[in-house]
């Protein structure tokens, strides 16, 4: 049995689909955990389609030293609370374990995680390749783990932490991951995942990558040299029979020339090899370099997102996008041309929307073609921004008493009533709606 059980909850009650990828960030801490000498499982419900109960039992069955829980989006978060309260039962004398959680929700909010019904015995803060290790290695030596940094536990004064330590400077000398659970992600119509580089330049005040890698020192944006991350690529196409690849990196191109020169030193290094993949990016509008993506598409590349957010230059400004309507225009515009997806990331409503701004940016979708490509069926009417704990605009609604509910799953009021009546609208009728946007997507994309 396993030194360390590492765990993705359930997230849906017990469905899976294509969506149910694998846990990358958990095959890199698995991968970590067993270059220091830690054995470690990996623990897939959500990926499996389990519901709670069958999670409990599977880890029932099971024992180890410690068990680390994946908490990276809000759902994810849920039922891993139910899931430490579950497992908190098993306990005895003659059964101990350590129960950890790590990700951007349990990173941001560890003050708030850790006064829960049942919190973790201990919060890991940030990238988890060094402090879970370190952590595993004092519990397996039956030392005190509480000095590691970025560690966040609840000591006898309350909640108590350190400091993270410096954010992975060399992405190159990562263990690869460990792909325990891709063969299942594939079978199930998943695409393969992969980091190439780690954080974002941009500072958007809704967003909570820019403050997760906040919490350590160091350059936030870094990324692998071109050589190791398409070894990677390629043992996804060869060992895996991956025929998508989709790169999970927050800015894939990165800022300046030398992102730009990565990013076109990987598309060379997947045409040298003669690699036949689809790849997919995230990138920022002001990051669309034409000759770049043109490589790039020659490589493979086929769908391109693209956090746009708003056709209203306030609301861009609101959020800190550090981009113009214009910048946008443009950036989609070139995606088309080159015959590239565009996904778009969209905000409609947020807590200060105005009724000008909702008008401009539905203009603004009405513009640059956007009706004539798939990105029309991936766009709500609905879209309401996602208020998470340590981002800027949580600071705020929080400051004018307007933020509501907890840190897994926050609400707001809108502050003009008549765009909240308007989101109540939208909302009511989405069953309405939902079924004539697909219909009229089908009648208008190209044949």
């Amino acid at each position: 049995m396993p030194d360390v059980l590492l765990v993705t909850p359930p997230s849906r009650r017990g469905q899976s689909g294509p969506e149910a990828e694998e846990n990358l960030g958990l095959a890199f801490v698995a991968s970590a955990l067993r270059r220091e000498g830690i054995s470690a499982e990996i623990l897939d419900a959500n990926l499996e389609g389990w519901t709670l109960s069958r999670t409990i039992r599977e880890i029932e069955t099971r024992t180890f030293k410690a068990i680390g829980l994946s908490m990276v989006f809000s759902p994810l978060v849920k039922s891993g609370r139910e899931l430490l309260y579950a497992v908190g039962s098993l306990q005895s004398p003659a059964r101990q374990f350590v129960t950890a959680a790590g990700g951007h929700v349990p990173s941001l909010a560890y003050h708030l995680m850790l006064r829960d019904t049942c919190p973790p015995d201990l919060i890991v803060r940030g990238e988890g390749e060094r402090a879970f290790p370190e952590v595993m290695k004092k519990i397996l030596g039956n030392q005190d783990w509480r000095n590691v940094p970025g560690v966040a536990y609840l000591g006898e004064g309350g909640v108590a932490c350190t400091p993270p330590g410096p954010l992975i400077e060399d992405l190159d000398n990562l263990a690869p991951p460990a792909h325990d659970t891709l063969r299942k992600a594939l079978a199930g119509g998943s695409r393969a995942t992969i980091y190439s580089s780690r954080g974002c330049y941009g500072h958007c005040s809704f967003c909570s990558i820019s403050a997760f890698y906040g919490l350590s020192p160091g350059q936030k944006w870094r990324a692998m040299s071109a050589e190791p991350t398409v070894d990677e690529v390629e043992r996804l196409v060869k060992d895996y029979g991956a025929a998508n690849v989709f790169f999970t990196d927050d800015n894939f191109i990165g800022p300046g020339r030398a992102g730009r020169e990565r990013a076109a030193a990987v598309a060379e290094e997947v045409l040298s090899r003669g690699l036949k993949v689809a790849l997919n990016i995230f990138i920022r509008a002001n990051d669309v370099d034409r000759p770049v993506l043109e490589l790039l598409k020659r490589a493979g590349l086929r769908q391109v997102f693209i956090g746009v957010e708003s056709g209203a230059q306030s609301a861009l400004d609101r959020y800190q996008k550090g981009v113009t309507v214009e910048q946008n225009r443009e950036a989609l515009r070139t995606l088309i041309d080159l015959g590239l997806e565009p996904v778009l990331g969209f905000i409609i409503f947020d807590p200060y929307s105005t009724l000008s701004e909702i008008a401009a940016s539905m203009e603004f979708l009405g513009d640059a073609q956007l009706a004539r490509v798939k990105l029309n069926a991936r766009l709500d009417a609905r879209n309401r921004l996602e208020a998470y704990e340590g981002t800027p605009i949580v600071d705020r609604l929080r400051e004018e008493g307007r933020l509501s509910g907890d840190y897994v799953d926050y609400h707001y009021s809108f502050r003009d009533p008549l765009v909240g009546l308007l989101h109540w609208v939208l909302s009511s009728a989405r069953s309405l709606t939902a079924p004539v946007r697909a219909l009229s997507w089908r009648l208008g994309r190209p044949k």
